[in-house]
């Protein structure tokens, strides 16, 4: 059993009132539960398979909690007013194992007092990053190691704490020249050189800004040109997301930092379909691991995409049924993605029928 322990008290974030945070006892188990299923199922489980679903009810019960705590597991609980509104279980040491807070208390300090409380005994180094919660443990001070898994039918991203990340992944392929990312291509070559700085952090940054704010977005511009590849993005000065994207990661591997493309499925305009593709870079950075950037640029109202890491900016957030952020850093730009651009004459006839994959 969990020994019992004075609770600490937090200021609410919000409010400004105080809430609790205690080490979890056997008692507490079934609230405790109760509270990480019902979070599960409102925010997790729209990103898992059926299969997942009740893979992941069937695991976490009061009993499997009373073991793990019988094994030296520990667990703790906020709360308010006597209502439980977070919950956390390590496992292992030093892995952070559930991490839930009710949706009228996140982005309130919960989390990060649950996660303080529990450093108190040892440092928490490792997490399994459900796909909604990566922004979320990047500002707990976490970073991915790599695309999403899957274990026991469940999607998670597997990150670590800044301090401690090394690739997962073969880097290789996020550092190659190809078709579309052709950094050998001297024009594209000799501008990587021009944004080189001191350090990988600087240089990243100087390319990141100079494609957003250099290379402007056709449609923001009124232009018709639809270029694919890094090259031809630079030549024609305009292009789509995607098309910025490909020349931003052609010129952050051309000064050798890994790199690679994202994307996210979104509404064309407002809540309804028809979607369309969103595309991202994402970036290797020593000593903090993959950072989401996105250069479109911010001449749309409403968007403010920025170079800030361990902060992410990413263009559109997901608001609408349908809408996603895939997890997944591709090396290469889809191919359904290039022929779509390479047989698309202009913007205006993209318009008329933007490309989309369902990419979640």
């Amino acid at each position: 059993m969990v020994p019992w322990r004075v609770a600490t008290w937090w200021p609410d974030m919000d409010a400004g009132h105080l809430y609790a945070v205690r080490p979890a006892t056997i008692a507490d188990f079934p609230a405790m539960v109760a509270l990480v299923h019902r979070v599960f199922l409102e925010s997790v489980a729209p990103y898992q398979s059926e299969a997942g679903i009740a893979c992941f009810i069937a695991q976490i019960t009061p009993e499997a909690l009373a073991e793990h705590a019988v094994n030296g597991q520990a667990s703790w609980l906020a709360f308010a007013d006597g209502v439980a509104i977070g919950a956390l279980h390590r496992r292992g040491g030093d892995h952070l194992s559930l991490l839930f807070v009710d949706p009228p208390w996140q982005r309130r300090g919960v989390g990060r007092a649950l996660i303080a409380n529990a450093e108190r005994d040892a440092p928490l180094r490792t997490v399994n990053a459900s796909l909604n919660a990566i922004g979320a443990y990047e500002r707990y001070g976490f970073a991915a190691l790599g695309p999403a898994r899957e274990r026991d039918h469940i999607r998670y991203v597997p990150m670590k704490r800044t301090a401690d990340v090394t690739p997962t992944v073969d880097l290789a392929p996020y550092l190659a020249a190809d078709a579309e990312i052709d950094f050998d291509h001297p024009n594209v070559a000799a501008l990587a050189r021009d944004l080189r700085h001191a350090t990988q952090p600087e240089t990243a940054r100087a390319c990141f800004d100079w494609v957003r704010d250099s290379i402007p977005h056709c449609i923001d511009a009124a232009r018709e040109e639809v270029p694919c590849a890094a090259s031809e993005t630079l030549a024609a000065g305009t292009g789509f997301c995607y098309a910025k994207s490909h020349l931003l990661v052609a010129l952050l591997r051309a000064n050798g930092i890994a790199a690679g493309l994202g994307y996210q499925r979104l509404t064309w305009d407002g809540p309804h379909p028809p979607y369309c593709l969103h595309g991202f870079a994402v970036v290797w950075l020593d000593g903090h691991g993959w950072y989401r950037c996105d250069p479109r640029g911010n001449s749309k109202p409403g968007v403010d995409c920025h170079f800030t890491p361990g902060v992410e900016h990413l263009a559109y957030p997901i608001v609408y049924p349908g809408e996603c952020t895939s997890p997944q850093i591709h090396a290469r730009p889809l191919p359904e993605l290039v022929a779509f651009l390479r047989q698309c004459a202009s913007v205006t006839q993209y318009r008329q029928r933007p490309i989309d994959l369902d990419v979640c």
